[in-house]
């Protein structure tokens, strides 16, 4: 810590995700637990079909309360 901040550096960490079977709780975990990352603080990449998570997506934004990240924040 410095000054009560956590010290950075330039360069920004990589992260991976794979969306796991299409058929279970993976793109809807992922859409959730991504909802409250800045993703700028980190390079990050999601292995998975992009129509699975819009369609995820589509079907939690009408049954859900939670908040979701949107696909095209995503690099998929």
């Amino acid at each position: 810590f410095r000054g009560g901040r956590i010290a950075t550096s330039a360069i920004s960490p990589r992260l991976a995700i794979t969306l796991g079977d299409p058929a279970g709780i993976g793109p809807e975990v992922i859409l959730k637990a991504l909802a409250g990352l800045k993703l700028e603080a980190a390079e990050m990449t999601v292995f998975g079909s992009r129509t699975v998570l819009e369609q995820t997506y589509a079907r939690l934004r009408n049954d859900s309360t939670d908040a979701l990240i949107q696909p095209d924040q995503l690099v998929i």
